[in-house]
């Protein structure tokens, strides 16, 4: 087996686990969990890469793909106590890191904290929105309501 292999078959494996703690630790839509910086996260982790800079990175593509801060914050305590094996609060430094990414793109992208307001992510309502029967928009369905 070649090291890039095994780098590969490592961080699916820790994105594994880090997805089924996430989930378990209350993650609402497992379909939108994974997203591209999520494997970036993993490789630094395992490999001694800039974990800050992943993690910050992954806060702002969390926010942008609709993610609350809170929810943010429990997939990077999850991710802790994947790698470490505890439970205990995850360290400070990795939820700062999370969270300052989170913050940069809702402050500069309004249009990516929409779903707190919406109670759903951009994926969620782009599946929703073509299910919602035709007639609800026509005003004489509104005056049935």
């Amino acid at each position: 087996m070649g090291d890039r292999e095994h780098c590969g078959r490592a961080v699916r494996t820790l994105r594994g686990r880090w997805r089924l703690a996430s989930i378990t630790s209350g993650w609402r839509f497992p379909s939108d969990w994974a997203v591209p910086e999520v494997d970036t996260v993993c490789s630094s982790a395992l490999f001694r890469g800039d974990l800050t800079t992943a993690l910050t990175v992954l806060g702002g593509a969390r926010a942008r793909t609709g993610a609350g801060l809170d929810e943010t914050l429990y997939d990077v305590a999850a991710l802790h106590a994947v790698l470490d094996g505890r439970t205990d609060a995850a360290p400070f430094a990795m939820l700062r890191a999370a969270a300052i990414g989170w913050a940069d793109v809702a402050t500069t992208e309004p249009a990516a904290t929409e779903p707190a307001a919406t109670g759903c992510s951009p994926p969620e309502r782009a599946w929703r929105l073509p299910r919602v029967p035709a007639e609800a928009g026509k005003p004489e369905a509104l005056e049935r309501e």
